[in-house]
């Protein structure tokens, strides 16, 4: 069927429903393709120019979202708008579909959009545009690139929090996300957060592709776990390529990277940094408590780390022993990469072992070379090396 410019103006749901969706439950795909109603051709399946008010609340249980349910495979959602808050108590809770097979094509948001909370307070899957985006599920960004070449998909005031696997734009992701032809995809959350780990600024943990995508969420936090700028976890097998985070990642009890925490997949060609210049500099800071390593990129890694570095104002903080321009603690490769900037290192711990490129190193180092980044006056070290802190 085909659902098209409807809105959900009050709040809706209970908090022991399944299955539940502002607009509706599921979205299905029928086999006879195509109709026409009133001279307009659709494709069945299709949840057209609807939205929910802003202001109410979309209350359910697991399979939460601020337009559908589950949009199953071949459905779409096209050009829909999620004001609404939507709180959920299991997984996959999301602001326009708890759980995606289909297509979701929305138009860009502005960066300071209205304030609004998608949360499960015992779930696994929260994410600002999808809680869990699967195998087969895409999601699209129309609109006018900003000056960055950015499209925003979630804006300044969206908070994000779940008990595990929360992110930006979704908590899990088992697609590919962005596309490196196009503009970069950017959350700019005011708020993620996972209070048992696997906290993304983009998404929650990927076994899925990330492609240019960006992070300037104004905090990505995890209460314990892991938390990374544009995911906490990137499984073997997989990529995260050409993506940059300009915002603060901390974990008060777990790992914290820059792009990611913890890497077994690749990640290629991504940059951390500040924003700003001169006076006006906004520093991005990795902060982690109670694990023994910090790195600007990732804090472990057992996959491959490619061409990516920190850039500028980037700080790294916290109680761990071992630090890492690049990686904190490696087993895998880090390879074919050109550091120009060295962060800042504010440790807690005493007689911290801290590598240009790579703090603690188990696996390879090659081809990776340090231009111009200088230790002088660095105290509170108990080993230091320009390219890896310690060899074994």
């Amino acid at each position: 069927g085909y659902i098209y410019d409807c809105t959900l103006s009050g709040n809706f749901g209970s908090a022991s429903l399944s299955y539940l969706g502002g607009i509706t439950a599921l979205n299905i795909h029928s086999a006879d393709g195509t109709r026409t109603y009133e001279g307009k051709t659709y494709t069945t399946g299709t949840v057209e120019n609807c939205g929910t008010a802003k202001g109410r609340t979309i209350s359910g249980n697991s399979d939460v979202g601020g337009i559908v349910g589950w949009n199953l495979d071949g459905g779409i959602l096209k050009d829909n708008t999620s004001a609404a808050n939507v709180t959920g108590r299991g997984d996959y809770v999301g602001g326009f579909a708890g759980r995606n097979r289909g297509l979701l094509q929305l138009k860009a948001a502005e960066a300071a959009s209205d304030s609004k909370t998608v949360q499960s307070s015992q779930g696994q899957g929260i994410g600002g545009i999808v809680g869990i985006n699967e195998a087969s599920g895409a999601i699209r960004v129309t609109g006018t690139a900003d000056a960055n070449g950015e499209l925003v998909v979630i804006g300044k005031g969206v908070t994000v929090t779940g008990r595990k696997n929360a992110g930006g734009i979704a908590g899990i992701n088992q697609g590919t996300l962005g596309d490196s032809s196009g503009p970069a995809l950017t959350s700019s959350a005011k708020l993620v957060r996972a209070s048992k780990g696997m906290a993304g600024g983009v998404v929650g943990t990927t076994s899925g592709n990330l492609i240019n995508v960006v992070n300037r969420s104004e905090l990505v936090t995890a209460d314990e776990g892991t938390a990374g700028g544009i995911t906490a976890v990137n499984t073997t097998g997989k990529t995260v390529s050409s993506c940059k985070n300009y915002g603060p990642v901390r974990s008060s009890n777990g790992y914290a990277g820059g792009i990611v925490a913890d890497n077994k997949g690749t990640v290629a060609d991504c940059i951390v940094a500040g924003t700003g210049s001169g006076a006006n500099v906004t520093r991005t800071e990795i902060y982690s408590r109670g694990v023994d390593s910090i790195g600007a990129i990732c804090a472990l890694n057992s996959g491959t780390v490619k061409n990516s570095v920190p850039g500028s104002a980037v700080v790294l903080r916290g109680s761990a022993a071992i630090y890492g321009g690049v990686v904190g603690t490696n087993t895998g490769t880090v390879t074919d990469t050109t550091m120009a900037q060295m962060p800042e290192i504010n440790s807690t711990s005493g007689n911290v072992t801290v590598g240009g490129a790579v703090g603690q190193n188990e696996g390879t180092v090659n081809h990776v070379k340090t231009e111009g980044i200088s230790f002088a006056d660095f105290q509170n070290y108990r080993y230091l090396g320009g390219i890896v802190g310690t060899n074994g």
